[in-house]
C-alpha cells in the first residue's frame, strides 16, 4: 500500500549551518566611545501611530537622548545628532543600531 502511494520515500533532513565561535562582548573604555541607537514605535488607544529614538552611551549606559514624535524623517534624525555632537564635544567613534526591519503601524 505505502508503496502503491508513493509514500515510501525518505524526508530531506534541513541542512544545518556550523557553529560559530562565541565572541566575548567587550565595554567601551571611556564615556562617548560608542552610541547605541534605537527605533522604536507604537500605537496609541485611539490608532495614532507614533515613533521613539533614543540614543543611549554604551561605556556608562546614560541616556543621551530621547524623542517621541508622530513622524520622524531623517532630517530630525540627523538634526538630533548634530545637536547631540555639540553638547558632548564630538562626535562617537562608533554607532550601533538596531538590526531589525523598519517597524510599521498596522
Amino acid at each position: 500500500m505505502y508503496g502503491a502511494l508513493r509514500l515510501n520515500h525518505l524526508r530531506r533532513t534541513k541542512t544545518r549551518l556550523p557553529k560559530r565561535g562565541v565572541l566575548p562582548l567587550v565595554a567601551p573604555a571611556r564615556p562617548n566611545d560608542t552610541w547605541a541607537m534605537h527605533f522604536m514605535g507604537d500605537l496609541l488607544i485611539w490608532g495614532r501611530a507614533y515613533r521613539l529614538f533614543s540614543v543611549l552611551d554604551e561605556s556608562d549606559r546614560e541616556a543621551l537622548t530621547s524623542r517621541v514624535e508622530v513622524s520622524l524623517p531623517s532630517v530630525r534624525v540627523i538634526a538630533v545628532l548634530e545637536q547631540l555632537c555639540t553638547i558632548y564635544r564630538g562626535h562617537s567613534r562608533s554607532a550601533a543600531t538596531t538590526a531589525r526591519k523598519s517597524w510599521r503601524p498596522r
